[in-house]
C-alpha cells in the first residue's frame, strides 16, 4: 500500500511475513505480521521492519478503505493494538479528503533514540483508497488469520 504527497512526502506499508512463522500459544502472538513502513518527509526517510499490525486488523484497514472509496458510512478513525499507527479521514465523506497516518515508533527504539513520531497527511481520492484496499487485501490473503498452537 503507498500514498503520495505533492510535497514528495509518501508512506508505503508492506506485509513482509509472520513474526512467528511457526504460530504461537495466544491468537494475537499467533497472528502478528513483520510489517514494513518506508516514510519519507521534508526531514528524510525511515524504512522500518515492526510487528505493528495483526492479520485481522489487515482485514479491517481493508475493508475501511474500501468503505471510504465507495463513501459507505464508517468510522473516521482506525487505531490497532499496537500504538505504531493510526489512520484518520476528514471529512469522513466528500470529494476532498485528507487521509492522517499517525506514526508513532519510539516503542521500538531504545530509551533516547530518535523514532519517527507525528503524522503525515495526503490527499486521498476514491482510486487512491480503493488500491490502498486492494493492496491490503493481497496482504491478507497471504497471511490469513490462523489458530493459537
Amino acid at each position: 500500500m503507498r500514498f503520495l504527497g505533492r510535497d514528495g512526502a509518501s508512506f508505503e506499508l508492506s506485509l513482509l511475513g509472520w513474526q512467528r512463522p511457526r504460530g504461537a500459544a495466544n491468537e494475537i502472538d499467533a497472528n502478528r505480521l513483520k510489517v514494513r513502513l518506508v516514510i519519507t518527509t521534508n526531514e528524510g526517510t525511515v524504512d522500518e521492519v515492526a510487528p505493528c499490525l495483526v492479520a485481522w486488523e489487515v482485514e479491517r484497514l481493508a475493508d475501511w478503505f474500501e468503505a471510504l472509496a465507495a463513501h459507505r458510512a464508517t468510522d473516521a478513525e482506525q487505531c490497532f493494538l499496537e500504538p505504531d499507527l493510526r489512520f484518520r479521514i476528514s471529512p469522513a465523506s466528500g470529494v476532498a479528503r485528507l487521509l492522517r497516518i499517525g506514526i508513532d515508533l519510539r516503542g521500538r527504539r531504545k530509551p533516547g533514540t530518535p523514532a519517527p513520531v507525528g503524522e503525515i497527511s495526503f490527499s486521498a481520492s476514491d482510486d487512491d483508497l480503493g488500491a490502498a484496499a486492494r493492496a491490503l487485501r493481497a496482504g491478507a490473503r497471504r497471511y490469513p488469520v490462523r489458530e493459537s498452537r
